[in-house]
């Protein structure tokens, strides 16, 4: 049995990582060593900007960047993905390790790779928490699903995928896994490797606290639970989580040396390991009706501070809107998921899902399992995006079900029964499943021609010219390049200049770079004011496929026949068509058009 466990976990695994990299030629198409490296998703090429600035100033990060719009904006992203970028590539180099033309690529190469691998040990994980959730054969069946199904948690872990997202789901896993041990064993030492993942989340995503609120909210419901329901608190889970929330703490202390001004950041957690021991604390009181009154004046202090703080209030509101809910949202990943869209990533291990849901409710269901579970499934009916997260327990559940149906059979037949339903699990989806992990990449190959050309062929926006290297640049961009803000990540990475928006920066005040694409020459040109575009990218989807979104980013709910009426003569399509007056054409290629705006001087 022994055996086929680890013969079946390394098949697991290996078909997980092969999924994962199956797009390879796609990513390298012209053979890994060679240029271009088409990355998916256009946050990509940002972490791929920050891993270039961290190549330079380690272990400095850069905190406020001129090239993400006119003035510069801070960075949202903190370092961890960075760091781990830049000490694998020393650590190549270290041993003459060479791919590439320099080392920027040998880093891109790296960081290209490491979602794959990430992913692939996330699945690990999630074997060894449904082994301590039930037992390892539904630890292996969860594992198996959550690592081939289509979900985002799959393609989030693609190779090219770099964003912080694959390591979010690994540091959150090793969380969760190091707390189920705390509670199982009694042992305190288990808090140190818990406190240690929630620190390298904390320095992995601007969104950590998020992991904090979930730990807290697992110790406060366990709290009431054990005090009202059992009258008995285990010592080390309430001190070790403490301890844990408090290692937590001192590690994200490290934003500090390197980040920009992460106040309340790093003040949530601190005050965050202080509730477990002080619930422990409370429990010793025997008169319930007087525990109830201490959290009720407890839970009124913070309800009255919140009113005081209207800042604070304002903030705790919109984290939770942005987690919670997607509606009106133009961002795709950020709409609310329907049941196609379940259904579409999921298959029938969906409705799996709720039946292992009820099995497990009625053996003993651990608390911070359901937590996790009912945070996220919340999480993404509001946006599909936290699918990356929610993938998790839907799957662990649907091995719970497997397992629960194999177990009403003869002995002799679980084993059929369980490779049947997995089969069923599996097939129904088989083609999203080869779909994502084919995936082509965001960029086209056209556009990396024209960016290309664009940094070669046009001045420095800056008078540093290694400014895109610095830490600090002060001054403002000569001159900026407007094309929509969905390509803002790819202008600044590729071609090394300044974009009007991006997706750090998607909408100007008052929209005057959609104003300017809907309306109609020449008067759209008075939109172009102080904006100090110099240069116009346009491509046939600005056109035909993304002009209703540039009028709806510009005017949520604008009518669509408004939007119809404007098409024909709008700026976007004139320029796409033609070379208006004003206006010159200095790079095609196929799809994608640079203009230069020779009157820019006079909009200044």
């Amino acid at each position: 049995m022994k055996l086929k466990y680890w013969i079946f976990l390394l098949l697991i695994l290996l078909v997980s990582l092969f999924l994962r990299v199956w797009s390879w030629e796609q990513v390298f198409p012209k053979g890994i060593g060679n240029l271009p490296i088409l990355l998916k998703e256009v946050d990509s090429y940002y972490h791929l900007r920050l891993i270039d600035n961290m190549l330079v100033n380690f272990p400095q990060s850069l905190r406020v960047d001129q090239y993400a719009t006119l003035g510069g904006i801070a960075v949202g992203c903190p370092p961890l993905s960075s760091w781990i970028v830049k000490i694998l590539t020393d650590l190549a180099t270290s041993f003459n390790i060479q791919v590439g033309p320099n080392v920027e690529y040998l880093a891109e190469t790296i960081s290209t790779f490491l979602p794959p691998i990430v992913g692939t040990l996330s699945v690990l994980l999630i074997c060894i928490l449904g082994t301590l959730l039930l037992n390892k054969t539904a630890g292996l069946i969860g594992a198996l699903l959550a690592g081939v199904l289509p979900t985002e948690f799959l393609h989030r872990s693609l190779l090219g995928y770099l964003d912080h997202h694959s390591y979010e789901v690994l540091f959150l896993l090793c969380t969760l896994v190091f707390l189920l041990l705390l509670e199982r064993r009694k042992n305190i030492l288990w808090s140190i490797p818990a406190g240690v993942s929630i620190g390298l989340y904390l320095l992995n995503w601007a969104g950590g606290l998020l992991l904090v609120g979930i730990v807290l909210i697992w110790i406060c419901i366990k709290f009431l639970v054990d005090y009202f329901k059992y009258s008995k608190l285990e010592l080390s889970l309430y001190i070790g989580t403490s301890f844990s929330l408090l290692i937590g703490y001192f590690i994200s202390l490290l934003l500090l040396l390197t980040f920009t001004d992460f106040t309340l950041f790093l003040v949530f957690p601190a005050i965050a390991s202080i509730v477990p021991i002080g619930l422990y604390g409370i429990s010793k009181i025997k008169d319930k009706r007087m525990v109830l009154g201490i959290l009720g004046a407890f839970v009124s202090i913070i309800a009255s501070f919140l009113v005081w703080k209207q800042d604070i209030l304002y903030w705790v509101v919109n984290s939770l809107l942005a987690v919670f809910w997607g509606f009106n949202s133009t961002i795709q990943e950020a709409i609310p998921t329907d049941f196609i869209t379940f259904f579409a990533a999921f298959g029938i291990t969906f409705i799996f899902s709720f039946i292992g849901l009820w099995y497990y409710s009625k053996n003993k269901p651990n608390i911070l399992f359901l937590v996790f579970f009912v945070f996220f499934f919340l999480a993404m009916l509001g946006q599909r995006r936290w699918i990356y997260y929610g993938a998790v327990p839907l799957c662990l559940l649907a091995g719970f079900s497997v397992y629960f149906i194999s177990e009403q059979v003869l002995p002799k037949l679980k084993s059929s029964i369980i490779l049947i339903c997995i089969f069923f699990l599996v097939i129904v989806p088989i083609k999203g499943i080869v779909g994502v992990s084919t995936m082509r990449a965001d960029l086209p190959f056209q556009w990396f021609e024209a960016l290309t050309w664009l940094r070669n062929n046009t001045p420095e926006p800056f008078t540093d010219t290694n400014a895109y290297y610095k830490l600090e640049v002060k001054e403002k961009a000569k001159y900026t390049i407007l094309s929509w803000w969905d390509y803002g990540h790819w202008i600044i990475e590729i071609s090394r200049r300044v974009p009007l928006t991006s997706p750090t920066w998607q909408v100007l005040p008052e929209g005057p770079e959609c104003q300017f694409l809907l309306g109609k020459l020449p008067d759209s040109k008075k939109y172009l004011k102080d904006l100090r575009v110099k240069y116009i990218i346009v491509d046939e989807d600005m056109v035909y496929g993304k002009f209703y979104a540039i009028a709806e980013r510009y005017s949520p709910g604008i009518d669509k026949k408004k939007v119809e009426e404007m098409w024909p003569t709008s700026t976007v399509k004139s320029l796409w068509e033609g070379e208006p007056e004003g206006f010159k054409v200095i790079h095609t290629f196929q799809t994608v058009k640079i203009l230069e705006v020779l009157d820019y001087a006079e909009f200044q």
